[in-house]
């Protein structure tokens, strides 16, 4: 942009202005020393201002020109196809790890997976479920703590019930995992203390049953700055 300058009034620009300087009495006659009063504000003020006004005239047309360039170029650069805005009234679904979701997305996930109680079950899933056929549980007061990042499986029997405890806290990372706990007809387990469930309800581990566990951590909520777990539990055969 080509700005103007906006220059003053210099000890140059004043030099031989004007009544300073002169011999008292200055012994001119009154029009003389009229036209040496008037000098500096005729001959070098008023220019200077003059100048001053018409260079920052030119400069506001230029900034308001600029501005309005920018303006009309903003709306080209931002790119709507990729964009999630504010005000946005259209579903989206997100597809990678890092897309942004909406709050009825996220709504209708948590609504889908707390009102099934039989979801389809994957290969891995029943891997893991054939492995707690091998496993018995054993620990001291029946309790078990999963690790945090850890899959596990094990078997309540009816020797040792089983009080599945919180995995301990997993600082500022978002962390899953899976668990299956196999009950026997005469075995029991409960959940203990520290874990949340969709929409708040915690499910009942009946006996004669198998249940996949899916853990997730969350950093930081509200309720609970320092990150808590919550579980998914679906009951399969």
């Amino acid at each position: 942009m080509n700005i103007k300058n906006l220059s003053g009034v210099s000890e140059q620009d004043m030099a031989g202005k004007g009544n300073v300087g002169r011999s008292n009495p200055p012994g001119v006659s009154a029009e003389e020393m009229q036209r040496i009063l008037d000098e500096l504000p005729r001959e070098v003020l008023a220019p200077a201002v003059s100048l001053i006004a018409e260079n920052q005239n030119e400069n506001n047309s230029i900034f308001a020109a600029k501005l309005d360039e920018l303006s009309d170029g903003l709306e080209q650069k931002i790119d709507k196809g990729n964009t999630l805005e504010l005000d946005n009234l259209e579903a989206y679904t997100p597809t990678k790890d890092y897309h942004p979701a909406t709050a009825l997305f996220v709504c209708q996930q948590v609504e889908s997976h707390a009102a099934s109680d039989q979801l389809h079950i994957s290969e891995e899933e029943r891997r893991l479920g054939r492995l707690a056929e091998k496993i018995t549980f054993s620990s001291p007061a029946g309790s078990f703590t999963p690790s945090p990042g850890v899959d596990f499986s094990l078997v309540a029997n009816a020797d040792v019930p089983v009080t599945l405890k919180a995995p301990s806290a997993a600082g500022n990372r978002f962390l899953t995992m899976k668990g299956f706990i196999a009950i026997s007809s005469e075995g029991s387990a409960e959940w203990g203390n520290g874990v949340m469930f969709p929409n708040g309800v915690k499910p009942v581990l009946e006996p004669g049953n198998c249940y996949l566990l899916e853990y997730f951590y969350h950093p930081k909520l509200p309720e609970s700055p320092n990150g808590k777990w919550s579980v998914r539990c679906t009951r399969f055969h």
